[in-house]
């Protein structure tokens, strides 16, 4: 998995403080299997092929981690103001098994 791959934020008043993960569609590549999403290291759902997953979090400082089996992405760190979204992209590393 070559894991978290873009950052964007947005914010507005009437939207909730939440992380947003869009994970990429794969070819073959762990495509059956859903990405374990951690944030500040407590697992806190998955996100499938083709898939968003939302989750809510508190204003602040957190990171971030997508895990398969005993591999994963790098731990992000990003911050959140009040009622903002902060969006990740995902997808499988490149490799043979493309």
């Amino acid at each position: 998995m070559n894991g978290l791959v873009g950052v964007r934020r947005a914010s507005t008043k009437d939207v909730p403080t939440m992380v947003r993960v869009v994970r990429t569609s794969a070819r073959w590549r762990d495509r059956a299997r859903n990405y374990r999403v951690v944030i500040d290291g407590a697992k806190v759902g998955s996100v499938a092929d083709s898939d968003v997953a939302e989750f809510d979090v508190e204003p602040g400082r957190h990171t971030i981690r997508l895990r398969i089996d005993w591999t994963g992405s790098r731990e992000l760190p990003f911050s959140i103001g009040e009622a903002g979204t902060v969006a990740f992209s995902c997808r499988p590393a490149r490799g043979p098994a493309i």
